[in-house]
């Protein structure tokens, strides 16, 4: 049995190979492909007479598609357990419902530990301090509550996750940008 589980994982790492290089094959042959006029016959037959690599470029697009097709076919073969056997081999994980109650449960727990021990430094410091947890996008809440509240001033931490903020942006970006008071972001 476990070397047919093997076999499989093989068949599944080559397929999913076959298919991402395909998608390669099949885009960068579309990006050489010469643009061909709409409704002109004589023009494509024009373009394709003067394009020197014309069939070199069909051929590695085909050969993309063709590569795609069968990664597929072979990712399909060797999954014999439908979605969740899938998604287990992508490193995906999915929960049971009691599992996302079991986490939920531990977020609130911590959140809360979170909370106490922010308002136990504030009231040691001499400072009011509100907190409010609330499920959702951290910066739309905290934007729509500053708004709620006609605050003068947002203070927001940044961490500095340089890969994540580059291509996604931070929460204190976000909320820098959409709110609409002036923002202190601290390090």
């Amino acid at each position: 049995m476990s070397e047919q589980i093997t076999l499989d994982r093989w068949i599944f790492r080559i397929g999913g190979g076959a298919a991402i290089l395909g998608s390669l094959f099949a885009a960068v042959g579309n990006l050489l492909h010469p643009i061909t006029p709409r409704d002109d016959p004589q023009g494509v037959a024009q373009v394709i007479a003067q394009s020197e690599h014309w069939t070199l470029i069909h051929l590695i697009i085909v050969l993309g598609i063709l590569l795609m097709l069968a990664g597929l076919i072979a990712i399909r073969h060797s999954i014999k357990d439908g979605l969740p056997e899938a998604l287990a081999r992508l490193g995906v994980y999915a929960a049971t419902i009691g599992e996302v109650d079991e986490v939920k449960r531990e977020k609130d727990t911590f959140f809360g530990r979170v909370a106490a021990d922010a308002k136990r430094l504030a009231a040691e410091a001499g400072v009011e301090l509100d907190v409010d947890v609330r499920p959702g996008h951290a910066a739309e809440l905290i934007v729509r509550r500053a708004a709620e509240l006609r605050a003068d001033l947002v203070v927001v931490g940044h961490k500095g996750h340089f890969l994540q903020d580059y291509l996604l942006g931070s929460t204190a970006d976000r909320v820098a940008h959409h709110a609409h008071c002036p923002v202190l972001i601290v390090k």
